[in-house]
């Protein structure tokens, strides 16, 4: 399951999931056919992605894209963008969160430790004013 675990990460994911869920219906398969196709043996994993419960492990990008009729690079940064969106955002400069309207997750320790030295910063300058 990717990080982060907030509740804008599980929004993402099920949306992610439901994108699967009408891709695969669009193909005409149920959730036994895509379970099949990707040679899994219980059709509960294909339900759990397709409620955002869990994600598609990464190596599974290609046989998941080729069985609801995406294309690879498709599949990947729908993935990247619902899935691990702080991965899409480093790779491609959006915010998953800001585009789809959700509130930005809490601050990371780094974002906090470089507000502090921005405050810290502007403190020491008007000292010195």
């Amino acid at each position: 399951m990717p990080n982060p675990t907030s509740d804008q990460a599980k929004i993402l994911r099920q949306r992610f999931g439901a994108l699967i869920r009408g891709k695969r219906e669009e193909s005409g398969l149920t959730q036994s056919d895509l379970a099949l196709a990707l040679d899994w043996r219980v059709t509960g994993l294909v339900s759990q992605v397709e409620r955002g419960v869990s994600a598609p492990p990464p190596a599974t990008i290609a046989a998941w894209s080729a069985a609801i009729g995406m294309t690879a690079e498709e599949f990947a940064r729908a993935w990247l963008w619902y899935c691990e969106p702080y991965v899409y955002a480093a790779l491609f400069g959006v915010s998953p969160f800001t585009q789809e309207h959700l509130k930005p997750p809490a601050p990371t320790v780094a974002s906090l430790k470089q507000a502090q030295a921005r405050v810290r910063k502007n403190i020491t300058e008007r000292k010195k004013d």
